[in-house]
């Protein structure tokens, strides 16, 4: 305080160098939720090549394109993952859970009704592909799978797998082309 000067490094850069400096450094900061990330990197891309930012991010170009991702999925999966206490008793959908729900991208109501099963039944990152990945198996039963819990939904997969077994749906086909060659 009363200081006239400070001590101070005086960097001569271009804008698009500023630029890409306020932006790692943003990139850079522990309490960044990964939307903010996923933005700062594509402003970096935009005067950048990919090759570029990864290295300049220590990080490869899988990761860049992982993040941009995330601003594929619907506005309410992004606002999900920009929050940062969860509520008394809930959990916060983590990148895991929000890569997942790209699976249901073609049904954005279904991911919507995930969000909220994914949070009321507190599933990890695993049980939350398990039962996706059963509503895309079985689209048929997703209803089912949307409304009950977890041990149910594991109840019924096995027992649709027991039904109609990998081997027997390949050895159906199979005969079935038999028959329709013959024929």
């Amino acid at each position: 305080a009363g200081n006239k000067t400070i001590p101070a490094i005086v960097k001569e850069m271009s804008d698009e160098d500023a630029h890409a400096d306020a932006l790692l450094e943003n990139f850079q900061r522990e309490d960044m939720n990964p939307i903010e990330k996923a933005r700062a990197i594509q402003g970096l891309l935009t005067f950048m090549s990919w090759e570029k930012c990864g290295k300049t991010l220590g990080v490869s170009e899988t990761t860049l394109r992982r993040s941009l991702e995330l601003l594929e999925l619907p506005v309410f999966v992004q606002q999900e993952l920009t929050l940062r206490a969860p509520l008394p008793g809930q959990i916060l959908l983590t990148e895991g859970h929000a890569r997942a729900l790209a699976a249901l991208a073609h049904d954005p109501s279904t991911q919507k009704r995930m969000v909220e099963k994914i949070k009321s039944e507190k599933l990890n990152v695993g049980d939350s592909e398990r039962i996706m990945g059963a509503i895309v198996k079985y689209p048929e039963k997703k209803e089912a799978f949307l409304r009950v819990p977890l041990a149910i939904t594991d109840q019924l997969l096995k027992r649709l797998s027991i039904q109609c077994p990998d081997d027997l749906k390949a050895l159906f086909v199979e005969t079935l082309l038999i028959v329709e060659v013959s024929i």
